[in-house]
């Protein structure tokens, strides 16, 4: 679901955030790159220690990192009603945690996840703008697209551009000879 909302790293809040990680890792004393692996059993002790809004972004990277393994483990047993749940909380987390979302994408998600076919949705990329993605039945995209594209025309003034993929074969490694 593109928002048509354009967005440059450059100009948005990214960067902003890249410097919160920094600092987040440095006052935490781990490299950035572990901020994923920092051990829940020390958020009670980082939020202490952290402003407000530090906190915020290392709990969005650590339950972020967790929800990642989450997925992994939903889509190998076919759990589409879980991975529907982890996309939701995914945005939830980026929307209010790590705050990169915008109004726009919220609306597209939040009308997307009432639809009784959809199982999950959040947005996608870098954030402040871009596109998000609603995973369902292909019946249940089908029946959502038309009401969301014209409720989204109505309010924002811009058309949508929805894609709608059907899953394939997973990647393979073959020998060329």
């Amino acid at each position: 679901m593109d928002s048509r909302v354009e967005r440059t790293l450059a100009a948005s809040k990214y960067n902003e955030r890249v410097g919160e990680l920094t600092q987040l890792s440095a006052e935490l004393g781990v490299e950035m790159d572990s901020l994923a692996n920092f051990e829940t059993a020390r958020m009670p002790a980082a939020e202490k220690k952290l402003s407000s809004t530090l906190f915020s972004r290392l709990r969005h990277v650590v339950t972020e990192s967790q929800r990642v393994n989450d997925a992994a483990l939903a889509l190998t047993n076919k759990d589409w009603a879980r991975l529907g749940e982890l996309l939701n909380q995914s945005h939830s987390s980026l929307r209010d945690d790590y705050e990169v979302s915008c109004k726009e994408l919220d609306f597209l998600v939040a009308e997307a996840t009432k639809h009784p076919g959809v199982r999950g949705a959040r947005m996608t990329g870098g954030g402040f703008g871009g596109c998000a993605i609603a995973f369902g039945t292909e019946q249940g995209l089908a029946e959502l697209l038309p009401g969301l594209e014209a409720a989204y025309r109505s309010r924002y003034d811009r058309d949508p551009v929805f894609t709608v993929a059907k899953p394939g074969e997973a990647a393979y490694l073959k020998p060329l000879v």
